[in-house]
């Protein structure tokens, strides 16, 4: 749907009255779906859903939910949010019985209201590092297309650097947040820390980056998430034992966390990436939420975020076929050296 048919759509509710259904309420329909109506400026006046269960019951924020056939079905403008499975069948069912008014939650998030087209087209290319856990090194190369950042907690950090220094105290963190986690929620949360930012990457203190990693940019997934690599542990629950043997996470956080992944049918072999880096679209609806997510799950449970990523992704219905992986595109031969500092681990190019 092209902007100026969804600004049709639009004018039926904002000039002629047109009623507004949430068709979906699921994970989308009641969460980042619903939001990006409300910060369009659009009320939502009923939710239908084909679960019978749900009709008659409040859905959100006083909203009930209806039976498709108890509403004006000519009046009516329909937005199905919900999952790419269902979204086809929902729309195909709306029209059979008259609607003419339907907007899918890939319209929604494919519109270019003038909010989003005001974010800045630069790419903010950032870390986190916190307590002189990390050395800063330079970017291998330099682009004018972004903009470099490096929160932190001492200034230090980035003397004599192309990095521009964002004070960590500036985002108002719970002071109770450990260092990890609070490294956890800038890494997560890049549409909180760069929310007039379209693109970001996000990089561990121990990488030091190359242009190449634009190259992304331009083969963004569905979920507008591109991850380092695949990890070579495909389950979580494999992930979290090793976590376990290296004893700097409390154990029975993650036997907890396990537990209700596991009880809620979390598969064992589900798949799992390296998070060192991270490239996205980060104000995308969909990005949006899945961060959310897992940065709810970090900061309940373990500070190990590539146990509780698959499970996100899981939970909203994504796979990693929906992940982008720099490694399968971009050739990954630079070169890997150990450094000194406080961060004991290997510095790699890419």
């Amino acid at each position: 749907m092209t902007n100026r048919a969804f600004e049709e759509v639009l004018n039926l509710i904002k000039n002629r009255g047109f009623k507004v259904c949430i068709f979906g309420c699921g994970d989308i329909g009641v969460g980042c779906g619903y939001q990006r109506l409300i910060d369009l400026g659009i009320t939502v006046h009923y939710y239908c859903d084909n679960n019978t269960n749900l009709w008659g019951k409040t859905i959100k924020d006083g909203i009930l939910c209806f039976s498709v056939d108890e509403l004006d079905i000519k009046n009516t403008v329909f937005f199905v949010l919900t999952h790419d499975y269902y979204e086809l069948q929902i729309v195909r069912q709306l029209q059979d019985l008259g609607a003419d008014s339907i907007i899918s939650w890939t319209d929604l998030c494919s519109y270019k209201s003038h909010e989003r087209l005001a974010l800045n087209e630069k790419i903010a290319i950032y870390t986190c590092i916190i307590g002189g856990y990390d050395e800063l090194r330079d970017p291998v190369d330099i682009s004018d297309d972004c903009d470099y950042f490096c929160i932190s907690d001492d200034e230090n950090t980035v003397k004599n650097s192309v990095y521009k220094f964002i004070n960590i105290r500036d985002l108002n963190l719970d002071q109770n947040l450990s260092d990890t986690k609070k490294n956890r929620y800038v890494k997560i949360n890049a549409h909180k820390v760069f929310p007039d930012y379209r693109y970001s990457v996000y990089f561990d203190g121990n990488v030091q980056l190359s242009n190449r990693v634009i190259e992304c940019f331009s083969w963004l997934p569905k979920t507008r998430i591109i991850a380092r690599s695949r990890n070579n542990t495909a389950s979580i629950y494999t992930e979290a034992i090793k976590r376990l043997e290296t004893k700097r996470d409390d154990a029975s956080v993650i036997s907890r966390q396990v537990q209700k992944y596991w009880k809620e049918g979390m598969p064992e072999d589900f798949g799992g990436v390296n998070c060192g880096i991270l490239v996205r679209e980060h104000n995308h609806p969909i990005c949006k939420m899945l961060m959310e997510t897992w940065w709810e799950q970090v900061n309940d449970y373990s500070n190990r975020d590539q146990i509780s990523f698959p499970y996100v992704l899981w939970k909203h219905g994504f796979s990693f076929d929906d992940v982008g992986i720099i490694s399968e595109t971009l050739s990954e031969d630079s070169d890997i050296w150990n450094i000194g500092g406080n961060h004991k681990k290997s510095f790699s190019t890419i």
